[in-house]
């Protein structure tokens, strides 16, 4: 039986690199879920990626996603409630619920881990990435007050410890999700205070760094796993840092910052994901350039498509329209 789990480890990870998202994965992964005699660890992982395909978009049932983040949530709590933000510690996750009516539900159980989980080292991979995905899923949902307390939880976790090796790609993180909170909360001084301090971070932290190495599929713990989720972060994770602040920067405005970010990230030959790039194009038309420019910008993307770019940036509808797709 451990032989079979472990030939299925071996398959989920090639599905995560081949075919994230799909129904081949959803059904691979429920398959598991239905079939094995998994151990309290493994129920968690596979529950956890349960919960995250149904919450992307191409499955987007934020009802059956409840129905197994309550599993979820009850596995924790029953099991090991040290590791309750396992179960609030992924954005796109917190999207899919809130946006399907289960706000409260997801606020709840963020609540139970802030309330039960010690705060150790043990487990402050996690409760980081908790408090950076509440923070910025409750800001995109308008929930100013919830977001503004997973900022301060956020800030709190940085005082812990000054030798935690992840200390620099939180603190990026942390800054960044500032400068979108300012923005919303309509704060115009502390935006620009905010981002000229985050570049500076930035600026200084890609020099110590140059160019680190990506760390492949297969030599990490398995997507979604508490290994993986409160992992310490590799040098790596200074492009993360770029990336998200690129998109915090177009988000606020800032798009000279937003670009100048974006094309650090094209220089050094690190990828962005479909959000990213379409900020990316809404940043180079923000500052200046061409109609053409940006469609040929957008023929040679790989990733989105002008449907995608005026989903995201619906200000780009002129300019891709009639665009080749």
């Amino acid at each position: 039986m451990q032989n079979d789990l472990d030939r299925a480890k071996k398959e989920f990870t090639r599905l995560v690199a081949e075919d994230f998202g799909s129904q081949k994965m959803l059904d691979f992964v429920i398959h598991i879920w239905e079939n094995a005699d998994l151990s309290p660890d493994d129920a968690g992982w596979v529950l956890w990626n349960i919960c995250d395909q149904y919450a992307l978009g191409r499955a987007n049932d934020p009802i059956t996603q409840h129905r197994y983040q309550s599993e979820f949530f009850e596995l924790v709590k029953r099991s090991f409630p040290e590791r309750a933000h396992w179960v609030v510690c992924d954005g796109t996750q917190a999207n899919g619920q809130i946006r399907g009516g289960f706000l409260d539900f997801w606020w709840g159980c963020y609540q139970f881990a802030n309330d039960n989980a010690p705060r150790v080292a043990e487990n402050r991979g996690a409760r980081f990435e908790a408090h950076r995905a509440n923070a910025g899923s409750h800001m995109k949902f308008g929930e100013l007050e919830r977001a503004g307390s997973a900022l301060e939880a956020m800030a709190a976790l940085l005082e812990e410890d000054a030798e935690w090796p992840s200390l620099e790609f939180a603190s990026v993180t942390y800054v960044s999700l500032l400068v979108e909170f300012y923005g919303a909360t309509g704060q115009t001084g502390k935006v620009e205070e905010t981002g000229e301090n985050l570049e500076r971070m930035l600026d200084d932290w890609l020099q110590r760094v140059g160019d680190a190495k990506i760390v492949g599929l297969e030599e990490k713990p398995l997507f979604g796993s508490w290994q993986a989720i409160n992992a310490d972060r590799p040098p790596a994770a200074v492009f993360v840092g770029v990336h998200d602040a690129a998109c915090e920067f177009a988000k606020a405005g800032r798009f000279p910052a937003a670009e100048r970010l974006f094309r650090i990230l094209q220089d050094r030959g690190r990828t962005m994901t479909d959000y990213g790039e379409a900020l990316f194009l809404l940043s180079c038309w923000r500052n200046g350039r061409s109609k053409d420019e940006i469609i040929r910008m957008l023929s040679r993307s790989k990733k989105i498509s002008p449907e995608y770019l005026v989903h995201i940036a619906p200000e780009m509808a002129d300019v891709v329209r009639n665009s080749p797709g």
